[in-house]
C-alpha cells in the first residue's frame, strides 16, 4: 500500500508558480542532507540569512548538498540554480521563502484547532502535555507536534510544512532571543490558541528588561483570528477580546479563570480535577495552563488528566534516572530563577529518608541582575543535606555558603565528580540542573549513572 505523500508535485506547483513533475510525492520535509529521509524534500537555504533570526547555522550554502542530498534519496531538490537533475529539482529564486509559503499551504490545509505555545521555561515539557492530551480525544496519528525544539525562523516553517494533510490538531513551540520574533511565527502559525505559559528573567540580555519579555511573549496573539484565544497568566492579559487566565494556588488564584489550589485540585471553569497525578509541582502548573487551552478549544478536560500524568519527563527536563542505589533528577538542560526555586522545592517534598543533594551550575543570560539571582537561591537550601556548585557566577554563593556548600568549581573542566559520587549513600537522591552549556553538554548525569552503576549498590 503506497505511502500517503505530504506533497505532491501539483500542490507545490500551485503554491509556487513553478513546475513540477506532476509524478513527484514527497513523504516528508528536510534541510539537512546529512539527517535527511528517503522521499523527503530537500531545501538548500542559503547560510547566515538575517531572515534566520534565532536559528543558529554554520554559515553554510545549503546549494553545495543539493547534489549530495539526491544521492541520499531526496525525492526532489528546492534550489535557486539549477543542478541538471531534471524532474528531481525545483528551481526558485529564494527557497527560504519557499519553505515559510509551504508552511502557510500547509496551515490552510488543517481545518482542526492549532495550538501555539510560547514561554520562558517549561514549553517542551507543556508541549508533551497537551500533545499527549490531545492524542487521547482525537487519535495519536491524528495530532501534529513540533519535534524537538524547532522553534525558531527555521524550526516553525519546517514543522509546519510538515503537516499532513487532514490532522485534526496540531502543536507549536514558538521560541526568541530578541524582540521581534514570536509576532510573525504566531501570523505564520495562525493559531486558534496561543499558550503563554510564563514570564520569567530570562534572556534579560537579549531584552533589557521583564517588561520587554512580556511584551514579546504575549505578541503570541498576533497570529490569532477573531475567534481565537490567548491563555496567559493572571495579570498578562495584552487586552485581547477572548483571553483566558489562569494562575497557581497559594489564595492568589480566585481573579483568575483557572487556578489550581493548594491541595492540587483544579478550580474555574474546571471545578473538582485532581492535577496531583501529574506528579512534580512543575508539571501540575503546567498542566494547569494545559487544561485552560482544552478549554478554550472547546475539548473535554477530565479525560485529559491521566495521559498527562503518563508522559514521563523529557531527558534532561526532569527524568528521573535509577543508579547504583540511588537517583539521579535530570534536569541538566536548562535553568532559570523560578525553574531553579521549583527543582529545589521537588527534591525537597519528594519522599525518601536518604539524603537528599543539588549538584547545581550557573543561570545564564539574566543580565546585570544574575549575580544577586543566584545568590538568592539560598533560600531554597534549608531542607537539603549537601549542595555542590559550579561557574562563576555561583562563587559568591559558595562563599555565602561556607561548609554548608560541599564543593565549588569554576567551569566544567574542573569539575570533579569523585566528592559528589563520595556523597551519594544508598538512597540518596541528586539534583543536577544549570544552563545547558554546563552538564547537559558535558553529558555530566550520564557520567554520573555509569559511574554509580559501575561501584554497584552500596551496603546501607
Amino acid at each position: 500500500m503506497e505511502t500517503q505523500p505530504l506533497w505532491t508535485g501539483s500542490e507545490l506547483s500551485t503554491l509556487w508558480g513553478v513546475s513540477c513533475s506532476q509524478a513527484l510525492r514527497c513523504t516528508g520535509i528536510s534541510l539537512d542532507s546529512r539527517r535527511l529521509t528517503p522521499g523527503d524534500l530537500f531545501f538548500a537555504l542559503q547560510g547566515l540569512d538575517p531572515r534566520f533570526r534565532g536559528a543558529s547555522t554554520q554559515g553554510q550554502d545549503g546549494q553545495r548538498f543539493a547534489a549530495h542530498a539526491l544521492e541520499q534519496g531526496a525525492s526532489a531538490v528546492v534550489v535557486r540554480e539549477s543542478l541538471g537533475a531534471g524532474a528531481r529539482e525545483i528551481v526558485v529564486p529564494d527557497p527560504y521563502e519557499a519553505l515559510w509559503t509551504l508552511a502557510r499551504g500547509a496551515r490552510q490545509r488543517c481545518s482542526g484547532p492549532v495550538f501555539a505555545l510560547t514561554g520562558s521555561s517549561g514549553k517542551t515539557t507543556a508541549k508533551a502535555l497537551l500533545t499527549a492530551a490531545l492524542q487521547a480525544h482525537f487519535g495519536a496519528d491524528a495530532v501534529h507536534a513540533t519535534e524537538g525544539s524547532l522553534n525558531n525562523h527555521l524550526g516553525v516553517p519546517l514543522s509546519l510544512a510538515r503537516l499532513p494533510q487532514g490532522s485534526a490538531a496540531a502543536v507549536f513551540e514558538l521560541g526568541m532571543n530578541r524582540p521581534g520574533e514570536i509576532a510573525p511565527l504566531s501570523r505564520l502559525v495562525q493559531p486558534t490558541v496561543a499558550l503563554v505559559l510564563n514570564i520569567l528573567p530570562v534572556h534579560l540580555e537579549g531584552l533589557g528588561s521583564l517588561a520587554a519579555i512580556a511584551e514579546e511573549k504575549l505578541s503570541i496573539a498576533a497570529g490569532l483570528g477573531p475567534e481565537g484565544v490567548i491563555v496567559c497568566p493572571k495579570d498578562r492579559s495584552p487586552g485581547h477580546a477572548r483571553a483566558l487566565t489562569f494562575e497557581d494556588h497559594r489564595g492568589e488564584g480566585a481573579s483568575a479563570d483557572f487556578y489550581r489550589d493548594e491541595s492540587g485540585m483544579l478550580q474555574g471553569l474546571g471545578d473538582g480535577i485532581d492535577l496531583t497525578p501529574l506528579g512534580a509541582e512543575h508539571r501540575q502548573r503546567s498542566a494547569t495552563a494545559i487544561l485552560a487551552c482544552l478549554q478554550a478549544a472547546g475539548l473535554p478536560l477530565a479525560p485529559a488528566v491521566p495521559p498527562m500524568a503518563a508522559v514521563p519527563a523529557p531527558r534532561g527536563r526532569g527524568s528521573r534516572l535509577e543508579a547504583g542505589g540511588c537517583v539521579l533528577i535530570d534536569e541538566s538542560y536548562n535553568a532559570n530563577p523560578e525553574s531553579m526555586g521549583l527543582a529545589l522545592r521537588d527534591l525537597q517534598a519528594a519522599p525518601g529518608k536518604g539524603p537528599k543533594l543539588a549538584l547545581l551550575a550557573d543561570m545564564l543570560e539574566l543580565g546585570v541582575d544574575g549575580p544577586a539571582f543566584h545568590v538568592a537561591l539560598e533560600e531554597h537550601f534549608a531542607g537539603l543535606d549537601g549542595v555542590f556548585l559550579l561557574g562563576p557566577l555561583m562563587k559568591p554563593l559558595a562563599e555565602r555558603l561556607g561548609p554548608r556548600c560541599w564543593g565549588w568549581w569554576p567551569s566544567t573542566d574542573n569539575l570533579d565528580l569523585a566528592p559528589i559520587l563520595d556523597a551519594l549513600s544508598p538512597g540518596a537522591q541528586l539534583l543536577v540542573k544549570g544552563s545547558n552549556r554546563f552538564f547537559w553538554k558535558a553529558r555530566t548525569v550520564d557520567r554520573l549513572r555509569d559511574a554509580l552503576d559501575a561501584r554497584g549498590i552500596l551496603p546501607s
